[in-house]
């Protein structure tokens, strides 16, 4: 009889061990996302002896109707994987030229649109190559241009920083907005809007 007894508590003890709920782990909380700094923009360092001679800021307007605009499309002329355009924006009024390299990633002739940030290094896709001077000591890549005149002095300045933004505004015709500094440290701003004539220049 005591062991019968004995044998119905083990019993009860073991159905009551089976049905005791499981201790459940606190769910794990999440980490809160801490808010990224935004970065400060890195200030340009201007060189000691600067190529430009403007003597402040300008902004240049290339209207349609006293300027020309011609999208200059070279191939993979630096070997480099992208495609090179050269972008010529010429105001008869005024004299001003500037002339802008720009490198793109897709090998298709049509205008380059997109925003290219000016750099020294000609490998990358989406840039502006900052002016300078060739092998041969002639300006090249990226240049404002100012011609003498009647209401103004010759100028040159080499395109150091900033940015043109190149946009299709329809009924073929192309926006480009400058937001571009020299190698003093003066803004060279402006936009045109108008026809950019196509030219086939590729050997590749």
């Amino acid at each position: 009889m005591k062991i019968a007894r004995v044998l119905i508590g083990v019993a009860i003890a073991g159905l009551l061990f089976a049905c005791k709920p499981e201790t459940q782990e606190p769910a794990p909380q999440p980490t809160p996302e801490v808010p990224e700094t935004p970065q400060e923009p890195e200030t340009p360092i201007f060189p000691e002896n600067p190529l430009s001679t403007l003597e402040g800021d300008i902004k240049v307007v290339f209207s349609s109707d006293s300027s020309l605009c011609y999208a200059d499309c070279f191939g993979d002329y630096y070997h480099t994987g992208n495609y090179m355009w050269g972008i010529y924006f010429q105001q008869y009024t005024t004299k001003e030229q500037l002339y802008i390299e720009i490198m793109h990633p897709e090998h298709i002739y049509e205008i380059p649109l997109g925003t290219y940030t000016a750099s020294d290094n000609i490998n990358d896709s989406k840039v502006l190559i900052n002016g300078g001077f060739d092998e041969d000591g002639y300006q090249a890549y990226s240049w404002y241009t100012r011609l003498t005149s009647n209401d103004h002095s010759g100028a040159t300045a080499p395109v150091f920083g900033g940015s043109v933004t190149i946009e299709d505004i329809g009924d073929g015709l192309h926006k480009a907005t400058f937001d571009l500094i020299d190698d003093k440290g003066n803004k060279i701003t402006g936009s045109y809007e108008g026809a950019m004539i196509l030219e086939d220049f590729r050997i590749n």
